[in-house]
């Protein structure tokens, strides 16, 4: 069994993918569950349809999430712009990143 299976539950190679897709997100992210990963086209869908949520970062380039959906209305909007984003770049599967290491990383 990989560390990645028994750390995170997650095979190596989908750990992989994981970091990648991590790698530019806006270090403005929230952390939790939901974010956009580097896949962002910046098309403001997102944080036009739930300005709480998501914001845009200008010296990034990317949007980001602002604040996790809490309520059954913000989890309806987070659903919404998820289904919206034309490059599927809005993901829910923040629980397997170390938001500590990645928030060190953009620091560096």
């Amino acid at each position: 069994m990989s560390i990645f299976k028994k750390i995170f539950g997650i095979k190596e190679e989908d750990h992989q993918s994981i970091d990648a897709s991590y790698e530019k997100i806006s270090p403005k992210s929230c952390q939790g569950k939901y974010y956009v990963n580097c896949q962002c086209l910046e098309n403001g869908i997102c944080y036009e349809t739930a300005p709480e949520l998501f914001k845009k970062d200008e010296e990034e380039g990317v949007s980001y999430v602002a604040k996790q959906p809490v309520s059954e209305d913000e989890l309806k909007l987070m659903a919404k712009c998820i289904e919206g984003c034309p490059v599927n770049a809005i993901k829910d599967d923040g629980e397997v990143i170390d938001w500590h290491e990645f928030k060190k990383k953009k620091e560096i």
